[in-house]
């Protein structure tokens, strides 16, 4: 009896430390097979920051994989920041390059735009700047790489009672992504002690921008905001950047859950001056990336660069280890035996694809 135990106890062991080992065990060679990636980003448009970040990630990581003998091709395709455009670009790549999974699209409406294409073609698609929450597409085929904006609320609670503001302004766009910001917004105010004095909702890409936005600075205004919470597209930003200025509120920090305002900073659409104040939240960066990223890109990664390496190792790892070279399997692989340890850290996908855990950080637009 007591041996038998014992022999229960020594396989109980070796077992934790055989998950212990497979937890951060690095993506070896299997075959000499070369494994078709195919990237759907919104390469050019408001969504560009964000894309090349991807793309930078992920040409890193196939550089990586080829100095361990794994071969990785990577067919690039700009689905811009448009749903018609990404689908087919998506609808191009399935139908002449026939890759084995897809990292995007690279925002939440362009994938909910594309689900319809990536459920029926069965294809496994990894989306590093998306989080379920505001994405109404659900298929088993896709799995995404940013912590849940559930998550923003401690960060945005801890900042504002370190900055000790307590009458808050929450404007949003209003749609998916706005809604799952709104949530922990509110929450984080309430935590801190804030109350929020003034909560809208921008319809997005709206012609009349710049009159909306400046109907809300006078609310804002009127209530005495002193720090302003914020998320919204392209022309609501552009809008909001010039407006502040001149109804005197550039004093008045902005707190957004989103990168345009760096991507618009590079483009010249804004200047340093209209970012004064302006903060993001953003996933954190390790020390190790940032200088992997710097050394090749001769600058610091934006976010989700590291989101994207670490998922191209992920799908990598999925297609060789999979018992069948399909969606279904691809699939049912990295929800089930996903423990990747990363530099976004560890990598495990909950029933909605979601990545578990997770953190974010507020940082300023212009350092």
């Amino acid at each position: 009896m007591k041996k038998t135990l014992l022999i229960a106890l020594g396989i109980a062991i070796l077992a934790i430390i055989a998950y212990g080992v497979s937890k951060n065990k690095p993506v070896e060679v299997r075959d000499n097979t070369t494994i078709k990636i195919g990237a759907v980003l919104g390469l050019t448009g408001s969504a560009a920051t964000d894309s090349l970040n991807v793309k930078r990630g992920l040409d890193l990581a196939q550089e990586d994989l080829a100095v361990k003998g794994i071969k990785v091709e990577i067919n690039y395709q700009d689905g811009k920041d448009d749903p018609k455009e990404t689908i087919s670009a998506l609808q191009f790549l399935i139908a002449t390059d026939r890759p084995q999974a897809i990292v995007g699209p690279i925002w939440g409406y362009l994938e909910d735009a594309a689900g319809p294409v990536i459920a029926t073609n069965k294809i496994v698609a990894y989306a590093p700047a998306d989080t379920s929450e505001f994405v109404s597409a659900r298929s088993p085929y896709n799995f995404r790489g940013a912590p849940r904006n559930a998550l923003i609320e401690q960060p945005t609670a801890d900042w504002l009672k370190a900055n000790k503001k307590t009458r808050v302004a929450i404007v949003v766009s209003n749609d998916g992504w706005g809604k799952s910001v709104a949530a922990p917004f509110r929450a984080a105010a309430k935590n801190a002690g804030a109350s929020v004095v003034v909560d809208e909702a921008i319809q997005p890409f709206s012609a009349n921008a710049g009159t909306i936005v400046a109907s809300i600075l006078t609310k804002a205004k009127n209530e005495k905001v002193d720090v302003i919470l914020w998320t919204g597209y392209e022309p609501d930003v552009v809008a909001l950047a010039k407006k502040r200025i001149q109804f005197g509120l550039v004093d008045v920090p902005v707190i957004d859950s989103g990168t345009i305002w760096s991507s618009l900073l590079s483009r010249g659409a804004i200047s340093t001056a209209e970012t004064k104040n302006v903060y993001f939240i953003a996933v954190p960066t390790t020390p190790e990336f940032i200088a992997k990223f710097k050394a090749k890109y001769g600058e610091e990664p934006s976010s989700y660069a590291d989101r994207a390496y670490d998922g191209l190792m992920i799908l990598v790892d999925a297609i060789q280890k999979a018992p069948v070279k399909d969606g279904d399997s691809i699939a049912k692989y990295m929800r089930e035996n996903t423990h990747y340890q990363g530099y976004g850290g560890l990598y495990e996908f909950n029933e909605n694809g979601d990545v578990k855990g997770g953190e974010w950080v507020i940082k300023p637009v212009a350092e």
